[in-house]
This record gives C-alpha cells, sequence and structure tokens, in this order.
C-alpha cells in the first residue's frame, strides 16, 4: 500500500498503520515529502528532516508492517534539493 507521505501527522499514521494491519496489509511504501505532496520531479517540494523519517518508519515497522522507504531528496538530476 502506498501511504504516501504518511498523512503529515505520527497519530494519523499510527492509526492508519493498525488499520492497514488488521485488514491484512503487509507492506506498505511511504516518502519524505512535507505538507502537500508534490511530483518528485518538481522542485517545488519540502522535505522532513532524516529524524521525522526514521520516526515514520519506526512507526510502521511498530504496526507489524513492512516498510519500503523512498526518498525525494535527489533530483532526476542527481542534485540535492533543499530540505
Amino acid at each position: 500500500v502506498d501511504v504516501d507521505n504518511g498523512w503529515n501527522h505520527p497519530l494519523l499514521l499510527e492509526r492508519g498503520g493498525r488499520e492497514l494491519k488488521q485488514v491484512g496489509v503487509y507492506a506498505a511504501q511511504i516518502e519524505d515529502q512535507a505538507g502537500v505532496k508534490r511530483c518528485g520531479h518538481l522542485t517545488i517540494k519540502e522535505l522532513i528532516t532524516k529524524e521525522e523519517m526514521v520516526e515514520k518508519i519506526r512507526i510502521l515497522k511498530s504496526c507489524g508492517i513492512k516498510v519500503l522507504a523512498r526518498t525525494d531528496g535527489l533530483g532526476v538530476e542527481g542534485l540535492k534539493k533543499t530540505v
């Protein structure tokens, strides 16, 4: 299941993770964008901190869900985007 950026709040992610597990979800993909999600190819996006992303991964794992994490920290050109 793609949970986008985790609904922008740890409590929502935890609740969502528990509900996903209850309906049989095995794994979820989550990304490191903040606020309104934008296309990864665009430079107009905001990223969360590494610590916030680690917390999101921890929350999903604590719900018993395997995690596929992705980052928009590098653009298509390989240039680091601003955090």
